[in-house]
C-alpha cells in the first residue's frame, strides 16, 4: 500500500511540472499573439512608408502584416525556452510602391529574426549573430 500511495503522489508531482510548464509556454506565446506596428526594421526606420508596416501574430499560429507595400503570411512558432521565434512558409506579394527601400529592410528583417525580446508593449528582434533586426510596438 506505501508503494501504491508513493508511485501515486510521484505521478500527480510530475504531471503537476509537466502542467506547469505548458501553463507557462502558452501564456509567454499569447504575450507575443496580437498586433504590432513595425517601428524599425534592420536599423531603419518604417515611417513614410505608403501603409503603415504592421504584423499579426494569430493565435493559430500563422502571422500576417504588411511591409509598407506588400503584404506577407505565414506560420509562426514560439519557444519560449531560448525566446526563439521561427517562422515558416513566408510568402510575400510582389507589388511595386513608393517606399521600396522600406519594405526591403522590412523584408531582410523577417528572413533574419530568430529570437525575440519581450518587454510590455515592446518586442525586439534579433538575428543568429544577437544584431537587433527589428522593432515592434503592441497596437
Amino acid at each position: 500500500m506505501k508503494k501504491i500511495f508513493t508511485l501515486v503522489a510521484l505521478a500527480a508531482l510530475l504531471y503537476s511540472c509537466v502542467a506547469g510548464s505548458d501553463k507557462s509556454q502558452e501564456n509567454e506565446v499569447k504575450d507575443i499573439q496580437g498586433e504590432w506596428a513595425i517601428e524599425e526594421a534592420m536599423g531603419k526606420s518604417t515611417a513614410g512608408g505608403d501603409k503603415e508596416a504592421v504584423i499579426t501574430f494569430a493565435a493559430d499560429s500563422t502571422f500576417a502584416g504588411n511591409a509598407t507595400v506588400n503584404s506577407f503570411f505565414g506560420d509562426y512558432r514560439y519557444v519560449a525556452e531560448g525566446d526563439s521565434l521561427i517562422l515558416d512558409h513566408v510568402g510575400m506579394t510582389r507589388m511595386m510602391g513608393g517606399s521600396m527601400e522600406i519594405e526591403a529592410e522590412v523584408e531582410k528583417a523577417i528572413n533574419a529574426l530568430v529570437t525575440v525580446e519581450l518587454a510590455d508593449s515592446v518586442a525586439v528582434l534579433f538575428d543568429k549573430d544577437k544584431n537587433q533586426v527589428m522593432k515592434l510596438r503592441r497596437k
